[in-house]
């Protein structure tokens, strides 16, 4: 197709309604989206009690360093003792 200059102002014309209609569509796509109703998750109150229990279990220190102090102040004193049957589970790998 041949655009002639005096086609230039039909041609701009009829591309600027194009780019209206479509800024239109588009505007309407977007408002009937946002009239959409939107999926809502809520948690139960045990699911909740859940979360909270694994935050605090995060949070958590790896080593309780008072049973680590405790223990060692019984070592160095001479007064940590270990029961027999404990000590040969854990020897042969036994777990209770």
């Amino acid at each position: 197709m041949k655009i002639a200059d005096r086609n230039i102002p039909e041609v701009s014309q009829t591309h600027n309604r194009e780019l209206g209609s479509v800024a239109r569509r588009q505007s309407s796509e977007a408002a009937k989206e946002s009239q959409l109703e939107r999926d809502e998750a809520v948690l139960s109150q045990q699911a909740q009690e859940l979360q909270r229990i694994r935050q605090a279990i995060q949070e958590a220190p790896d080593v309780r360093q008072d049973r680590v102090e405790a223990i060692r102040k019984q070592v160095v004193d001479g007064t940590y003792q270990v029961r027999e049957d404990e000590l040969l589970d854990a020897l042969l790998g036994k777990t209770q």
